[in-house]
């Protein structure tokens, strides 16, 4: 079910608490605000507008907002703070939020900024930035709690309770605690566990030893694969001595599953980023450009197939008639094919088959697509054409239906390997091919059947 967002309703009000400068009304409204309602109607505060609410909001409450608004956002306001504001919301931010964040800017920004935090965190941050943006080390939180195996439940709480901060508690995960044996990680213990366990009982009798750990330097959409097989809620991640370096919870892999396959659908939709609607025009055009130009080109080759069986085509003109229903849906069938080959392809279900079990079972499936859809396409040529062309006509459309579909879904199963084998993103290059070899095959099928029954 959609969540309800009040910030509509509340919008115009806070519009007037702003242009009336009632501070005070205005920080009591804003303290029964969600954050994330706040974030979704940022954009519809001005710059200004944007600053008097951030600075109005309780500490806790402005780490909140901005978790949840979009960099380019973040960076905007940060722009816009003042000097004494951004140290206070630096201090209160996790590493690996901050680093994102200076990716963004330019090197005198970025330097001016790790200026401004604690030598500390600045070294925390500028660790995350040696990093590759898609690597898990670029991803991991720093702020975490660890306890020695051989500590008692009681001293364990009690370190707990002495190294949590309130103001640290939501960029801190607590729901497991990890536990650790002479500097190495050992295991992992669940909160709950701990609160209800035997006080004078030792961690190490209470936590599990077969836990997933990451390395730093492992893909965030391997890392994501992990947490999708294993149901985590969190992983530890760990250097090359099995020291433990930070962790990455599941919040953050579902923003990286999310943006990839933002990705993914956005190159098989003939564009090389996701999120373009917000760019001038122009940009999106220059964008969209070379693959489209690639379809073109191939289309001009699927002419020269119809160019060919002219003859065909003038003796046996309802033929005409068949053609774009038999390449649409030859081009629908391989484009849901490849679409769910490469989704399998990123979230690992793919391995789980092998190459072969796949291709077979997609085939077949377009076998019984193309029978079935043949048959109806053989019945509907027949009552339109069939007094006329008689039965080869119906023949004629129901095969050339069974071809596309059963040679698309052959495509748009092996092509995705294909792409990946050669080192091209197969998100990028496989819809807009599969749909140009779907029509070629069907074009070809098609009127080579009607030549072959009308004019030999």
């Amino acid at each position: 079910m959609p969540r309800f967002s009040v910030l509509p309703l509340v919008l115009p009000e806070l519009k007037e608490l702003l242009a009336a400068r009632n501070l005070e009304a205005l920080r009591q409204l804003l303290v029964d605000l969600d954050p994330v309602d706040l974030a979704d109607g940022w954009r519809a505060l001005s710059s200004a507008e944007q600053v008097v609410v951030f600075q109005l909001l309780p500490r806790r409450l402005q780490s909140l907002l901005f978790e949840e608004l979009d960099v380019e956002e973040q960076r905007s306001l940060l722009l816009n703070l003042e000097e004494s504001n951004i140290k206070t919301l630096l201090a209160d931010l996790d590493p690996s939020t901050t680093s994102r964040l200076v990716r963004r800017l330019s090197p005198r920004m970025m330097r001016h900024f790790l200026e401004l935090m604690k030598r500390e965190e600045a070294g925390q941050v500028e660790e995350h930035l040696n990093f590759p943006v898609q690597s898990v080390g670029s991803l991991m939180r720093r702020r975490f709690v660890t306890v020695n195996q051989h500590w008692t439940v009681r001293r364990s709480l009690e370190h707990i309770q002495a190294n949590t901060r309130l103001r640290h508690l939501e960029e801190l995960y607590l729901d497991t605690i990890y536990v650790r044996d002479n500097g190495s990680l050992a295991g992992e213990v669940a909160l709950k566990c701990l609160v209800v366990a035997p006080s004078d009982m030792q961690v190490g009798q209470l936590m599990d030893r077969q836990i997933q750990k990451l390395a730093p330097m492992m893909d965030q959409e391997q890392a994501a694969a992990i947490f999708q097989k294993y149901k985590l809620t969190s992983a530890a991640v760990v250097d090359a001595a099995g020291g433990m370096i930070g962790i990455v919870v599941v919040g953050d892999v579902l923003k990286v599953i999310e943006r990839e396959t933002e990705e993914d659908f956005a190159k098989m939709a003939g564009m090389v980023e996701a999120r373009l609607l917000t760019r001038p025009p122009l940009y999106i055009a220059r964008i969209r450009f070379p693959w489209l130009i690639a379809t073109c080109g191939g289309y001009f080759f699927v002419g020269w197939v119809v160019k060919h069986y002219e003859g065909t085509l003038a003796q046996v003109i309802g033929l005409a008639s068949f053609m774009p229903l038999i390449a649409a849906m030859g081009g629908n069938v391989g484009a849901q094919t490849a679409t769910a080959v490469v989704r399998g392809m990123a979230t690992g279900e793919v391995r789980s088959l092998g190459l072969s079990e796949l291709v077979i079972k997609e085939t077949f499936v377009g076998v019984l697509l193309g029978l079935l859809y043949g048959l109806g396409a053989a019945a509907g040529a027949h009552l339109l054409y069939g007094d006329r062309f008689g039965w080869r006509f119906s023949l004629v459309v129901g095969s050339g239906m069974f071809a596309s579909m059963t040679a698309a879904s052959l495509m748009g199963s092996v092509e995705p390997f294909i792409f990946q084998k050669l080192h091209i993103d197969p998100a990028t290059a496989t819809g807009p091919l599969i749909t140009f070899f779907a029509d070629l095959i069907s074009t070809a099928t098609y009127l080579t059947v009607a030549t072959w029954l009308f004019l030999q």
